[in-house]
């Protein structure tokens, strides 16, 4: 095979994988196979008493006895006495789970108290600014072996 024929089949490997939409499938594929590791930091960051965007889970509890009933529970030292983890039984933290669609993923809670321990806290679905960088480097580094294993193709055709 001479070098026009190599370059080309080069060129023609960048062509089909600067497709985005075959990357957004390959990005999404990834993420489904972290789907668990994913839930867990939500979790995490909800034992923590943290929302997404990194602010306590609000509003406080007002109740001393109640607290430490809490801290008792479920003890966090990254967690103030007073800031919710909306953890009790722990059924809403077991409910939650990442649901994918062809071109995203979100964050969502099954369990019959989700919708008013989400009216009350508001948005605590979701992954915080940490977990979202350490997520898209993961993707990054799978994106470029897919991109560097395909090019690989096309050059020894």
């Amino acid at each position: 095979m001479d070098g026009i024929t190599k370059t080309k089949r080069v060129v023609d490997g960048l062509k089909k994988i600067s497709n985005s939409s075959l990357l957004n499938t390959k990005a999404i594929d990834f993420l489904r196979s972290m789907k668990e590791e994913i839930e867990d930091m939500n979790t995490k960051q909800l034992l923590e008493g943290k929302q997404p965007n990194g602010s306590n889970i609000s509003p406080d509890y007002i109740s001393e006895s109640y607290a430490r009933l809490k801290q008792s529970i479920s003890p966090n030292s990254q967690r103030g006495k007073y800031t919710p983890n909306l953890k009790l039984t722990g059924s809403f933290h077991k409910s939650i789970t990442v649901v994918f669609k062809s071109d995203s993923m979100e964050i969502i809670a099954t369990d019959e108290k989700s919708k008013s321990l989400l009216r009350k806290y508001g948005s605590v679905l979701g992954i915080s600014e940490q977990n979202n960088k350490i997520i898209l480097e993961d993707i990054r580094k799978y994106l470029y072996v897919f991109i560097i294993t395909t090019l690989k193709l096309f050059r020894y055709e």
